[in-house]
């Protein structure tokens, strides 16, 4: 299951919202559930309840240092470069790799284990790629010049946790 240093949403819930796709869930930190979060789609921040409000402040401290991680590890690029990451911003990502582990698992199933997100060029639009083999992701890669966003080639590249 999608996870960035040990935080996961499960009971994941998407619908339409007035200006694009709201997400609901709880919010577990090392297998502990810690919060709901509620992205309602319309325009606003989304809300984070923390369960436990007597430990509200650590887990608030404990999110906080998985932002500083990941995105260290991960800085943004291009046009988002100079944003401050924040929470927010860090479950918005564990949303989009949540979504790459439930396309990689039907490519996957269809004898297709390796799989890449792309684009064309700098400001493109992103497809995914599937491969039978890490030699033909590679030849395609080259061929067409592509820029490589992530590459996935087992559930394991789900789970960031280094």
């Amino acid at each position: 299951m999608a996870s960035i240093f040990g935080l996961k949403l499960k009971g994941r819930r998407s619908f339409e919202g007035r200006d694009w796709q709201g997400n609901q869930g709880n919010l577990y930190l090392n297998e502990k559930k810690i919060a709901w979060y509620n992205d309602s789609g319309n325009g606003g921040p989304a809300d984070i309840d923390f369960y436990d409000i007597s430990g509200r402040k650590e887990n608030e401290a404990k999110l906080e240092e998985i932002v500083k991680m990941y995105y260290k590890k991960y800085p943004l690029e291009e046009q988002y470069k100079n944003l401050e990451p924040d929470v927010e911003m860090l479950i918005g990502r564990l949303i989009e790799l949540m979504d790459d582990e439930k396309q990689y698992k039907k490519y996957a199933k269809q004898g297709y284990p390796v799989m890449i997100a792309y684009r064309k060029n700098v400001n493109g639009v992103s497809y995914f790629g599937a491969y039978k083999t890490k030699e033909f992701a590679d030849a395609d890669i080259k061929k067409e010049n592509l820029i490589v966003l992530q590459r996935y080639e087992s559930l394991e590249d789900f789970d960031i946790s280094q």
